[in-house]
């Protein structure tokens, strides 16, 4: 929760909310190679209600 958050559109002026993010990660290492995924969805983004964000990431590392 965000400290002192405040929405003056919501009775009382005061509103609580949760950002809740939620991800998977792989990985695999052969060597000096390293191949890499991760998918992370949030949601309340920004503390803004109904804002949802998502992103996958792929990477691979080599070793020379």
């Amino acid at each position: 929760r965000k400290a002192g958050y405040t929405n003056s559109s919501v009775q009382g002026g005061r509103n609580d909310r949760v950002v809740e993010v939620n991800s998977w990660q792989a990985a695999y290492t052969m060597g000096g190679a390293s191949f890499r995924v991760a998918d992370v969805q949030a949601d309340n983004v920004l503390f803004a209600a109904g804002v949802t964000q998502s992103a996958t990431i792929v990477s691979l590392g080599l070793a020379f």
